[in-house]
């Protein structure tokens, strides 16, 4: 969070702990930098009172929703006591994945929205240059990010560090340790716990859009997220800087795509996460592909049985006689 806010590039801090404990910290820590208190990732019926926290933080100057539900409670709270709801991001969580939806949701007064993930680099600039520029320059790209991959009721944290059966007797290792999931390929996705005691998993290997950064422009796209989830403190201030420094370097005509792999390059040499391995950097859901034709996809176990007895492919049953 220090590391961040010293950065000269960075114009705002998103302080996304999981849970509301600290965040009055967080918001401290953060200044003279604008802040952005994002909403606990899931919120069930029992825990509403965590709407009403949100809505009487002192200091932050926007907070990023992650849920359309939270989004209307939000604004239903703050009619129903008379105060005024904050500035409101909106998440990729959302799933906005086409301009019709991104434009439902800016028209609710949603002054910051993130497209979904889903969505490659082609798709995102579609989805920018079909808005009106007025909305356009209200899209938030997330350029870099250890992307959640799951969420557990299962607390990892409590099975593996504690005796205790719940949250009023497992001691809270979440809070004192980190923990991290071991694939077969020895990558190490990080686990961190939120204020329900549920467990977020996050995928070892960060994604990069280092090498789209200047179609993210061209296309209208003015802000930029960088999400650092399980990186050590000394490492914050030079990837920051080096991001700032290609999307300037795009803005101002004089980049060349080689300088874009320089960026993959040490990113994949430099980069280290908590527990000092080398997860290396992929452009994961940004590169954009090609729809596979029907054909040539693998048939499921339903289309062979289907197959063996002389249906085609694709065929439907529409109807049965009685």
């Amino acid at each position: 969070m220090v590391a961040a806010a010293a950065c000269e590039a960075v114009d705002e801090i998103v302080v996304d702990f999981l849970e509301l404990k600290g965040i009055v910290e967080g918001l401290a820590a953060a200044r003279p930098k604008r802040t952005v208190v994002a909403a606990p990732r899931i919120i069930k019926p029992a825990e509403e009172s965590l709407w009403r926290v949100l809505l009487s933080l002192q200091g932050a100057d926007a907070i990023l929703v992650r849920s359309a539900g939270l989004l209307t409670r939000l604004s239903e709270l703050a009619e129903e006591e008379g105060v005024t709801l904050p500035k409101v991001h909106g998440d990729f969580s959302l799933n906005v994945a086409n301009s019709a939806a991104a434009a439902a949701f800016l028209d609710l007064n949603v002054q910051r929205l993130t497209p979904t993930l889903d969505l490659d680099v082609r798709q995102v600039c579609a989805l920018a240059s079909a808005l009106p520029p007025s909305q356009r320059d209200r899209l938030e790209a997330i350029v870099h990010t250890n992307v959640p991959i799951f969420h557990t009721e299962h607390c990892v944290y409590a099975r593996c560090l504690s005796n205790g059966d719940s949250y009023k007797d497992c001691g809270h290792p979440c809070t004192r340790h980190t923990l991290h999931l071991v694939d077969g390929q020895q990558g190490r996705h990080a686990v961190l716990a939120d204020s329900g005691c549920r467990n977020t998993v996050f995928n070892s290997q960060p994604q990069s859009a280092a090498p789209f950064l200047g179609a993210l422009l061209e296309a209208g796209v003015r802000h930029l997220r960088i999400e650092l989830t399980d990186q050590p403190g000394s490492l914050v201030g030079p990837l920051l800087a080096r991001y700032a420094d290609l999307a300037a370097a795009h803005a101002s005509g004089e980049r060349q795509h080689e300088d874009s792999s320089d960026l993959l390059g040490w990113l994949e040499e430099h980069l280290v996460d908590s527990t000092g391995h080398r997860p290396g950097v992929t452009t994961g859901s940004f590169r954009p592909s090609s729809e596979r034709a029907w054909a040539t996809l693998r048939p499921t176990a339903a289309e062979e049985r289907m197959k063996t007895k002389g249906v085609k492919r694709g065929a439907a049953n529409v109807g049965r006689k009685r």
